[in-house]
């Protein structure tokens, strides 16, 4: 196995482990900012297991694969196929979890790419090159790492967009509720 697999997996794997860091952390932070998690449709636990058994299956296919441009655009149909599973009935989560794993895939793929060059440069395996760009592969590259990051910014802002409007519309409908003298659905106690 050459080194750039090894470093892969390696750093795909550490990608992997900070989804389940951070996914636990998100939760939490949710259930403490809006008092917990609520359930429709199917069961959403399962969904989630499945959604990062998919974030794993897709990052070690990654490994296998030395072109940039199908990376991206595999990291870009994972990222599609989430909000499609997610979006009809659980949008805060599937733009959350679209966001977390394509950005962790995003920066696997290039930090792999980064520490590849770095071991090639130590071994001296590597060539020397001109500076010169080669505009004609440098220039679409660079238009799918913005696009990537425009969509991930998006998510996140959409995603924000919508926990305002929630909060808005359930702290309104709080006080809606007291303003009629309902007791919050509690049991009426007799004098």
């Amino acid at each position: 196995m050459n080194s750039r697999r090894v470093i892969g997996l390696a750093v795909h794997a550490l990608a992997c482990v900070i989804y389940i860091l951070m996914n636990g952390y998100a939760v939490a932070a949710y259930k403490q900012l809006v008092g917990g998690l609520t359930s429709r449709g199917v069961a959403i636990g399962m969904a989630m297991y499945l959604i990062f058994y998919f974030f794993v299956a897709v990052n070690l296919i990654l490994v296998f694969i030395r072109r940039q441009a199908l990376q991206f655009g595999l990291v870009i149909f994972m990222m599609l196929a989430i909000l499609f599973y997610l979006l009809p009935q659980y949008p805060v989560r599937g733009l959350a979890y679209c966001a977390l794993t394509g950005g962790l895939t995003i920066a696997a793929i290039l930090l792999t790419g980064a520490i590849d060059k770095a071991y090639a440069r130590l071994r001296g395996q590597a060539q020397v090159k001109s500076p010169a760009i080669h505009s004609r592969r440098a220039t679409p590259l660079l238009l799918l790492i913005t696009a990537l990051i425009g969509v991930c910014v998006c998510t996140v802002l959409l995603a924000l967009g919508i926990y305002a409007d929630a909060t808005k519309a359930n702290d309104s409908a709080v006080s809606y509720r007291d303003t009629q003298g309902h007791d919050g659905g509690g049991v009426q106690q007799c004098a």
